[in-house]
């Protein structure tokens, strides 16, 4: 089980609700991905300063307004856990709640709401539909374990009933 595919229902059970700091301590085997997590945001926060824009406490300090489109193409597992630094949300929630098909586009915006600071707005999370227009279906999972609820196949990275 990869850690970014964590059962929803699992995280959901912590009480009090789990937290950005909590989670470290609560979830199992999560703690071992805390450096690489660290690591992940620091390297963030330098790639997006060189776009204008310097984090402070969660929010970006508008050093240069930037109006250029950045691309990034990236693994699932990556974009939900750069998500989960950019919008302050805890990894293992992302992890468990959010699912980024193989190919899909994920559109962040710099919001920028007052002359200091931006802070970042998904438009569309996960979105397929450049591949229906062009006919295309989200690939099929080809190293999952055979789905338990039914015998549909489904796409890669989903782990129970799909359609």
């Amino acid at each position: 089980l990869a850690l970014w595919d964590i059962p929803g229902e699992t995280l959901r059970e912590f009480k009090p609700d789990l937290t950005r700091t909590s989670q470290w301590e609560e979830v199992p085997d999560i703690g071992a991905a805390k450096e690489l997590y660290q690591a992940l945001c620091a390297e963030s926060d330098k790639f997006i300063a060189r776009h204008g824009y310097v984090r402070e406490e969660g929010k970006y300090r508008v050093v240069e307004r930037n109006r250029d489109t950045v691309v990034v193409f990236c693994h699932g597992g990556f974009g939900l856990t750069w998500l989960s630094h950019l919008l302050q949300l805890p990894l293992a929630l992302v992890w468990s709640g959010f699912w980024l098909a193989p190919s899909s586009v994920t559109t962040v915006v710099f919001d920028e709401r007052s002359v200091d600071f931006a802070t970042p707005r998904v438009l569309a999370w996960g979105d397929t539909g450049h591949m229906t227009q062009a006919g295309l279906r989200v690939p099929e999972s080809k190293y999952e374990k055979p789905n338990v609820f039914t015998d549909k196949p489904r796409p890669s990275g989903i782990k129970s009933n799909f359609f």
